[in-house]
């Protein structure tokens, strides 16, 4: 949703934390995968790449614009939520990266409620669309 406006470095590193962010449970579900997917369809990557980079700090030191990292904060806290399961490993996660962007602990918790009223929409949208093409 955000991602097109970032530069190839902030994509790259959002792959990295989203990455990250899909392995935090230990669980790589089928949505978390097809998100994944989706992420790198939207910014014209064509393969899945491994994080860059497992040290969160430093991955996080990489974007330094403000509206990047409000960008990513809102895309990694959809992709915690796309499994209907916000596990606290990225829960903590989610936090870490945020407080390494000095970002306010609201702030966090509107993001984490926006990715899961993302999710929720998306999944509406897909039932919608499913009964009027099936009819």
């Amino acid at each position: 949703m955000f991602l097109a406006d970032l530069s190839k470095l902030e994509q790259n590193t959002f792959l990295s934390l989203a990455r990250n962010m899909v392995a935090a449970d230990a669980i790589v579900t089928p949505e978390e995968e097809d998100l994944l997917n989706d992420l790198h369809y939207e910014i014209g990557q064509d393969t899945i790449i491994e994080p860059i980079c497992k040290d969160i700090a430093e991955l996080c030191t990489a974007v330094s614009n403000r509206k990047s990292q409000a960008k990513m904060l809102l895309e990694l806290a959809s992709i915690a939520h796309v499994d209907g399961e916000y596990e606290e490993r990225e829960r903590e996660l989610l936090r870490t990266i945020a407080a390494n962007w000095d970002i306010e602990h609201y702030s966090v918790i509107r993001a984490e409620d926006w990715g899961k009223n993302r999710i929720a929409l998306i999944a509406d949208a897909a039932h919608i669309m499913h009964d009027i093409t099936t009819k």
